[in-house]
């Protein structure tokens, strides 16, 4: 009885065809390949025609070489056929001896990646890397009548260009395929090596990129095979002869633009970044003459018409953008991005143009703010502080645009209130008004009367303001009234940053102290401080109470290493003061504090 819980076989569909039909009708490879949608496709073909082929070690005694065509049982002598590059050594070359099947398979093989135009873009993505081999093996031991390794052999001359392009490809893939298998902690134990082995041979890059770079500045005459170079073995074929006369010349433009978009990419991949810049221009020049050439053939020319030349103009573009040398337009995020590997030379430009044009997300400006002024600080962008200045304004500016961030001007003028902070935000409200829409104008016009009613120097704010037109005669005067009426007499004792007065409560003695210690900058002054605070027999040690001093690590371990008292308390807080000084730029409060460290006899 059958079972039906076994799964039952999928007919084939009637225009499905199967692999070994090609053998008993070698014309039925170019019915297939021209279907519109044929099954299997040709990549699935290929892929077949190679998987039945694989690498067979032929018993020792079966000469692969020798005269005798019994052999090897089932053997067909070929003939080795002209070559793309004739060499005087070539004529002598001995018979190559293959099974009739293995060899007729090889050549299938051969015509569906010609009739691919010999993509290496398809071949790399549909195919894996063994059989990329396997394929450039099969097209070298076809054309030159003997068994070919990849890598070619260092004494063999004849050059195949898919080789050396391969070289360069592989070369990524390994690279790449070896840090995905890096041990981690999901595969911990993986073995490296033997995948190493298996996805590529260790293959020198540096030979095939000089033979590129050869080929490209070469005149010699350039020539691809044709679908019809390839001929398929029939079952009474004694000898194989392939028609090498039917290989087609290419222009030395297409030839130039496809190899130098090979050596772009590899290039970039290995840091050489003036040879890509170099590789890059030329491809694009290249490529334009190429089109030219196509273009005075036929007017009605398409990508597909392309002979050797496979270059996507989408991915072209993108290596000019990593090279710098795109003719486009860059938005301005790609100029914002490419602004701190130049130092951010450009960037108030750029942020100034964001202001009305309002592309670049907001939090990403407030980083880079972020980023500059730490950058500042640690000395390591050499720009002064109206330059971190200058690009807070823009931001604030930006933010008043923006839901939800209406904090943002009061950090500023706190951060910046030195720095005649109200010029730099005149300057940019000056930039951005011509563009703005009538709404936007409001906007910014309820901005400009809370900076003047809500902080300290609303009439000074007021005063450059004025010439912006942003309000009538009637309002000045308004505002400047509010501004007047606003103003109090703030008594003496309210501007005090440290109050006077005893208490017999020891907690509050104790954080008066504390607070007289951070704001102080006087070394004396820091040492009687923490005389007294020592008398209070503190819980914790003194260093600890202002969290924001911090000094760099090796210090701070051999500081801590000492015996906790006055002698480490009084370093520890003097480096503090120090490095709070330095991101100041107060460097002579820093070099004081530092060499009263080293002057201490304590």
């Amino acid at each position: 009885m059958e079972d039906p819980l076994r799964q039952k076989a999928v007919p084939l569909a009637a225009e499905t065809v199967l692999w070994f039909e090609f053998l008993l009708d070698p014309q039925l490879i170019t019915k297939h390949l021209k279907k519109p949608n044929p099954d299997p496709s040709p990549l699935e073909l290929m892929s077949q025609f190679i998987s039945v082929t694989p690498d067979v070690v032929m018993p020792p005694q079966f000469d692969l070489t020798s005269p005798e065509a019994e052999s090897v049982p089932g053997g067909i002598p070929v003939t080795p056929g002209a070559s793309v590059t004739t060499a005087a050594d070539m004529s002598n070359v001995d018979g190559l001896r293959i099974p009739r099947k293995q060899m007729a398979l090889k050549i299938l093989a051969l015509k569906v990646a010609t009739w691919l135009k010999w993509n290496l873009d398809v071949l790399e993505t549909s195919l894996p890397i063994p059989k990329q081999l396997f394929l450039l093996r099969d097209l070298c031991t076809v054309c030159f009548g003997k068994l070919i390794s990849i890598p070619l052999p260092q004494d063999f001359q004849p050059k195949i260009t898919s080789d050396h392009r391969c070289v360069l490809r592989l070369q990524i893939l390994k690279d790449i395929a070896m840090k995905a298998a890096r041990p981690s902690m999901a595969n911990m134990f993986v073995p490296i090596e033997p995948m190493h082995q298996f996805f590529a041979p260790e293959i020198p890059p540096q030979n095939s990129v000089e033979y590129l770079q050869d080929l490209c500045k070469s005149t010699e005459p350039f020539y691809v095979f044709t679908y019809d170079t390839f001929v398929t073995l029939h079952a009474d074929t004694e000898t194989m002869r392939q028609n090498f006369e039917h290989m087609q010349q290419i222009s030395l433009a297409e030839l130039r633009a496809q190899i130098y978009y090979d050596l772009v990419n590899f290039y970039l991949y290995t840091k050489q970044y003036r040879q890509a810049r170099e590789a890059v221009n030329e491809c694009r020049r290249n490529l334009k003459e190429m089109k030219t050439d196509y273009k005075a053939e036929s007017a009605k020319y398409t990508a597909d018409d392309y002979l050797f030349c496979h270059v996507n103009d989408d991915e072209l573009e993108g290596y000019l953008l990593a090279c710098g040398c795109s003719e486009q337009r860059t938005t301005l995020t790609e100029r914002f991005n490419a602004a701190s590997w130049k130092q951010y030379k450009d960037i108030i430009e750029t942020l100034r143009e964001d202001n009305y044009i309002r592309e670049i997300p907001l939090i990403n400006r407030r980083i880079l703010e972020l980023d500059i002024e730490g950058l500042i600080s640690q000395g390591t962008l050499k720009e002064t502080r109206t330059f971190e200045m200058q690009v807070a304004a823009l931001n604030v500016v930006r933010s008043i645009f923006e839901e939800g961030n209406i904090f943002a001007s009061v950090d500023y003028f706190e951060k910046y209130k030195h720095l005649n902070s109200f010029i730099a935000i005149v300057d940019v409200i000056a930039n951005v008004i011509p563009h703005c829409n009538l709404s936007e104008r409001y906007i910014v016009k309820n901005f400009v009367i809370d900076c003047i009613l809500k902080q300290n120097n609303g009439k000074q704010f007021l005063l450059h303001i004025q010439h912006l037109q942003l309000f009538t005669p009637i309002e000045l005067r308004d505002l400047e009234q509010q501004s007047a009426e606003e103003e109090m007499i703030v008594p003496p004792l309210a501007t005090l940053n440290e109050w006077k007065f005893s208490s017999k409560i020891m907690r509050i003695e104790v954080g008066s102290l504390e607070r007289q210690l951070i704001a102080c900058t006087n070394a004396n002054t820091v040492r009687k401080l923490l005389v007294k605070l020592a008398a209070t027999n503190p819980t914790k040690p003194l260093w600890t109470v202002n969290p924001s001093w911090e000094i760099a690590t090796p210090i701070k371990s051999m500081l801590m290493s000492m015996q906790r008292g006055f002698l480490q308390d009084f370093a520890y807080v003097l480096l503090g003061k120090a490095r709070e000084m330095t991101a100041k730029n107060d460097y002579i409060g820093a070099i004081y504090q530092s060499k009263t460290i080293s002057n201490s006899h304590y």
